[in-house]
């Protein structure tokens, strides 16, 4: 009997964890796997590794201690050498910035040891940076790379502005109604009957050949922006990359259904005979939302631009139904983008680092 209430629990685990599995999206979090680290452009951080043989000869205290302050150097070493690899935009990397030097080197001191241990004699430890976050290094590359926010023109002692001080910024006349669906009419395109129930966007650059970026931008054919640091609320470029990265989890493969909203798929559920309490968890809710406001709009990248390949190009429609989906729902002012982009397609890792680069950085965590 206790037998087969263990059967019964181990195979209710399984239900549940297959379940996970099922309702998860078709992306993996993008991340790039460096010889001596790796960089989620998804979550937004750094883990950077590093390895230390134990002195031999010396008491095991000792060497232990000697093998963890050496690695932390070299760990260190390492994470700053990604962090000022890091694509800013699709034409700077990190390092150009001589004013971030000092700032990153702080921020990567402060990094936390996530892993260590020892093998074989070998002292092994992995540290983390932040690059999201209020004491990430997005942070301190904002201070250097956002614009300055306008000031009010100064006041006379009449408390009117001054006649050399500048007016109030003028808005471009918006298109016409009559205009604007002409031009709808013109694309061949369906306008999705609710551009207000789309709360994000999902740009898809697999083929395009996207690279990940801190402050990438999305511009139209004609180079004019429609998305970045100039169009993104101060505070969202402030504390996060401007899109998070992602990949097909499995190339070609679409999102798994087997596990439906309405049932548990083909499993012989009724060899396993779980608690139907438990099972009921196991299944997704229906949401009581309206279908369609949590969904996100998918777009196409036509081609990468910059130097580093950063900047996302797409079609003149498509910029413009961008722009009347942040104009309808702040999707775009709030940074909620998403770029899907293949698993080989790089991102710091552009060219090799000289062998004499490793020492510098170094010396640089050292101090």
């Amino acid at each position: 009997m206790k037998l087969q209430r263990v059967g019964r629990v181990l195979a209710l685990c399984g239900l549940v964890v297959l379940a996970v599995f099922a309702q998860r999206g078709p992306y993996s979090p993008y991340r790039e796997k460096l010889p001596d680290g790796m960089v989620d452009w998804d979550q937004g951080w750094i883990r950077a590794d590093a390895s230390v043989p134990l002195r031999k000869g010396v008491p095991p205290a000792q060497a232990l201690v000697e093998a963890q302050r050496v690695a932390m150097i070299k760990a260190q070493a390492a994470a700053l050498r990604i962090a000022m690899r890091l694509p800013v935009n699709s034409e700077r990397r990190l390092e150009s910035y001589e004013a971030l030097k000092i700032r990153v080197r702080g921020i990567v001191a402060g990094g936390e040891v996530v892993d260590e241990g020892t093998s074989d004699g070998v002292y092994h430890i992995s540290l983390k940076v932040p690059v999201n976050g209020v004491h990430g290094i997005v942070s301190a590359v904002s201070i250097v790379t956002l614009p300055p926010e306008p000031q009010p023109p100064p006041k006379g002692p009449s408390g009117h502005a001054e006649a050399g001080g500048k007016g109030p910024s003028v808005k471009p006349p918006e298109q016409p109604p009559q205009q604007k669906q002409e031009a709808q009419a013109g694309t061949g395109q369906e306008e999705p009957s609710n551009l207000a129930s789309f709360a994000s966007v999902t740009v898809d650059a697999t083929e395009a050949g996207v690279k990940p970026a801190l402050q990438p931008r999305i511009i139209d054919e004609k180079g004019q922006e429609v998305y970045g640091v100039k169009t993104v609320k101060p505070l969202v470029a402030g504390t996060k990359t401007l899109a998070r990265y992602v990949t097909p989890a499995v190339e070609g493969a679409s999102q798994s259904t087997w596990l439906s909203p309405d049932g548990v798929g083909p499993l012989p559920i009724a060899l396993i005979a779980p608690p139907w309490s438990l099972l009921a968890q196991a299944q997704r809710e229906p949401s009581a939302r309206p279908r369609g406001v949590l969904d996100s709009l998918e777009v196409k990248a036509v081609k990468a631009s910059g130097t580093l390949k950063a900047d996302i190009v797409v079609t003149e429609e498509t910029a413009r139904k961008l722009r009347e989906l942040d104009a309808r729902t702040g999707a775009l002012s709030n940074g909620r983008v998403t770029v899907v982009v293949r698993s080989d397609v790089g991102g710091v890792e552009s060219r090799r680092l000289r062998p004499e680069d490793q020492g510098h950085y170094e010396l640089l965590a050292k101090n």
